[in-house]
């Protein structure tokens, strides 16, 4: 079972075209009468999909299937086996696989029974055979492109980090990190540059925990300052002018669950004081009560800015600052995951045509890997949309608006030349101009640095990034000193 796997009749054409220029493991096995597979024999590249070794998957004793599998995910698909086994057929899986070192991995297996001799069946025994390939990249999408069509069977049980599409090993930590932050009360801060997917991991951290309560998302910068101490405390009836009937506020709400507070750093001080209070005692007064209410919640927060540099100019309390900060995450930039790139644009491509179309031209791929992505994972998603609808690239950053002429609001120009104002016909975006968004951003940095003195957080501040983006955007230009 070392060499190529026979594929004639085996595989159909369309797996095998998904197949090409993967790496494919060849296996052999046996189910005993509880239907769990045990390993028998394994091809050469076993330690390039898995990571162990072929004597480590053929420890005697040792259950390898079970346990390289995803619990979840092997609950599911046990129910292939047993029809396969049962109906004599052929079977096709696509579910996740935990490599030696920790790395979480999509594969595709596909295999077949062999026929059952009467000295097995004197004993139960059921064989099978088949191939095993880690599904990367633009790939994956392409075969849950087929997942309707009766081919593959998928885990029926779903995980809350499936909403949290990686490929990157830079994110493995990340998984990790979700998983035992889910089984710990402690307060979680997710900070990261906007359009990183922040929200998607503290839903991922609240369906992973232990609570029966609500999730409970705010927004903090869409609050007016007039309305966030009812909104968060809640009101009675008749409190103020408008108050036709009673509000529980975000806190009651999110009683036994978890309350999200995202751009946790546009919250002010005073309110900062009041949530601190009701953080610590468990409890609140809603606006017009005359008694305190309790509300248990696990608190989550996100934010794109350096709070410690808040805290040291006083925008900041520091009391809060370390409230939040027992269990602490950073979600790296989508230009940091290139391997994310081209996943995430075929998730979004399958998404917007309805799987009709599930991967881009080459060419657009590249393109795509060579973008600066300011605007991150939400930025890639509207690009993939306008290229459905209008059949062609087209970015927009926050120091250019390429769509239109007009610059955006409260942004600086940029030094030197400004860019000439483009028709109101579609321009592709190919590697020319990305390199001109790349040099425009240089002098952009490199002029903001100079007129304050090379004071990094002072710039970092006044641009409305953090200092770690600066310091990245610093490394990458090579404008240290």
């Amino acid at each position: 079972m070392t060499g190529k796997p026979s594929q004639g009749g085996y595989l159909n054409n369309a797996i095998q075209s998904l197949l090409k220029g993967l790496a494919v493991m060849t296996f052999a096995g046996e189910l005993d009468e509880n239907w769990h597979p045990t390993l028998t024999d394994v091809g050469k590249n076993c330690k390039k999909i898995t990571g162990f070794s072929r004597h480590d998957l053929l420890e005697p004793g040792d259950n390898a299937i079970e346990k390289l599998a995803l619990k979840n995910d092997f609950t599911s698909f046990r129910a292939s086996y047993f029809k396969t086994m049962e109906l004599g057929t052929p079977y096709s899986l696509i579910y996740r696989l935990k490599t030696s070192s920790g790395r979480i991995k999509w594969v595709f297996e596909h295999g077949i029974p062999e026929k059952i001799l009467p000295k097995d069946k004197a004993i139960n025994r059921k064989r099978i055979k088949g191939i095993l390939c880690e599904v990367k990249k633009q790939r994956l999408m392409s075969f849950m492109a087929l997942k309707k069509t009766r081919l593959f069977s998928f885990p029926t049980k779903k995980d809350p980090l499936d909403s949290i599409l990686s490929a990157s090993k830079s994110m493995e930590p990340i998984y990790s990190f979700i998983r035992k932050a889910a089984q710990s009360d402690s307060s979680v801060i997710i900070t990261g540059e906007t359009g990183t997917g922040k929200d998607l991991l503290a839903k991922a951290i609240h369906d992973l925990g232990t609570g029966q309560g609500n999730y409970v998302p705010v927004n903090c910068t869409a609050i007016s300052p007039e309305l966030i101490e009812s909104e968060f405390f809640g009101y009675k009836k008749g409190a103020f002018s408008g108050a036709a009937k009673e509000n529980p506020g975000f806190l009651a709400t999110a009683n036994k669950g978890t309350l999200f507070l995202d751009e946790v750093g546009d919250i002010s001080l005073p309110m900062q004081t009041k949530l601190l209070r009701a953080i610590d005692s468990q409890c609140f007064m809603p606006v017009g009560a005359n008694r305190e209410q309790h509300s248990e919640f696990r608190l989550i927060t996100a934010t794109n800015k350096d709070l410690a540099s808040l805290v040291r100019k006083n925008k900041f309390r520091s009391d809060f600052f370390y409230r939040i900060h027992v269990l602490n995450v950073h979600l790296p930039p989508l230009r940091e995951r290139e391997e994310d790139i081209t996943l995430l644009a075929d998730y979004f491509l399958a998404r917007h045509t309805q799987n009709k179309q599930t991967s881009l031209p080459n060419d657009i791929y590249q393109v795509l890997k060579t973008h600066h992505w300011p605007g991150n994972i939400r930025e890639l998603q509207n690009v993939i949309e306008r290229y459905v609808t209008l059949g062609t690239l087209v970015f927009s950053s926050l120091e250019f608006d390429f769509e239109s002429p007009v610059p955006l609001p409260q942004e600086k120009q940029t030094v030197g030349p400004a860019p000439k104002p483009l028709s109101n016909k579609v321009t592709r975006v190919n590697q020319t101009l990305e390199a001109y968004m790349h040099q425009a951003e240089k002098k952009f940095i490199q002029a903001e640095l100079k007129s304050r003195d090379m004071d990094m957080h002072k710039t970092a501040e006044d641009l409305g990034i953090s200092l770690r983006t600066l310091q990245r955007k610093i490394k990458a230009h090579d404008l240290r000193q």
